[in-house]
C-alpha cells in the first residue's frame, strides 16, 4: 500500500511538471503578443495562420508588408515585434498611440491617416521613411519630420499644424498635402525644386510670393 501511495505521488508530480513545461511553451510561443483583437486577426490573415493558432515573434518577423486599413484597430502594442516591416498601411482606426512603431526603422512608408493620433514624437529614429501620411488627426507638431531626409511624400491635412519651419531640409520633398491646417508661412518651401504637387488650401496664408523661385516643375496648386 504504501509502494502505491508512493507511485502515485510520483504520477501527480509528474503531470504537475508536465503542466508546467506546456504552460511554458504556450507562452514561449508567443501566445499574448499582439493586444488588439482585430489587429492580431488581421495579422493572422496576411500571415495566412489559423486563428486559434497564437502569433509568435517569429511570425511578425516575416511580415513586410501590413495593409489593414478601416479594420477596427485601437493598439499597436507588439507590432513592435515585425522589425522586417518596411510599409504600413493603418487608414481609417482607432489608434491613438504610435509608440510600437519607435524601433521599426526599415519602414519606408507609414499610413495612418483618420486616426485619433495625437503625437508623431515615436517616429524619431525611422530616418529612412519616404512616405509619411498623417492626415485628420490631432497632430500639432511635425518637429519629427526634421530628421527625414528622404522624405518625398508627405500628407498631413486636416491637424492643427501652425508651421513647417520642419520641412528646411526636406530637399526630396515631391509632394505635400499640408491643408485644413493654421499655416501662416511657406518660407520653408522656397527652395524645394523637386516639388510637383502642394496643397495648402484653407491655411491662414496671404502670399505664394515665397514660391516664385521655384523652377518650372511644380505641376499642381491648390
Amino acid at each position: 500500500m504504501r509502494r502505491m501511495t508512493l507511485l502515485f505521488l510520483v504520477f501527480i508530480l509528474s503531470i504537475g511538471a508536465a503542466g508546467q513545461a506546456m504552460a511554458y511553451t504556450t507562452a514561449d510561443l508567443g501566445e499574448g503578443i499582439i493586444k488588439d483583437p482585430a489587429l492580431e486577426n488581421g495579422l493572422k490573415l496576411i500571415l495566412n495562420k489559423p486563428v486559434d493558432s497564437p502569433l509568435t515573434s517569429s511570425d511578425l518577423e516575416q511580415l513586410n508588408v501590413v495593409d489593414l486599413s478601416n479594420a477596427g484597430i485601437q493598439s499597436l502594442s507588439g507590432l513592435e515585434y515585425a522589425t522586417n516591416l518596411t510599409h504600413l498601411r493603418l487608414y481609417g482606426n482607432e489608434i491613438e498611440d504610435l509608440t510600437p512603431l519607435a524601433h521599426l526603422t526599415q519602414l519606408r512608408e507609414v499610413d495612418v491617416r483618420n486616426n485619433y493620433i495625437t503625437s508623431i514624437d515615436a517616429l524619431a529614429d525611422l530616418k529612412d521613411l519616404g512616405r509619411l501620411y498623417i492626415s485628420n488627426n490631432s497632430i500639432s507638431s511635425i518637429e519629427v519630420v526634421r530628421g527625414f531626409t528622404r522624405l518625398h511624400t508627405f500628407h498631413a491635412s486636416g491637424n492643427q499644424i501652425t508651421s513647417l519651419s520642419a520641412l528646411v531640409d526636406a530637399d526630396d520633398l515631391q509632394w505635400l498635402e499640408i491643408s485644413n491646417n493654421a499655416i501662416t508661412d511657406l518660407t520653408p518651401l522656397a527652395d524645394k525644386r523637386k516639388l510637383k504637387q502642394l496643397n495648402v488650401a484653407n491655411n491662414h496664408i496671404h502670399t505664394l510670393d515665397v514660391l516664385a523661385d521655384l523652377p518650372n516643375t511644380l505641376q499642381k496648386l491648390n
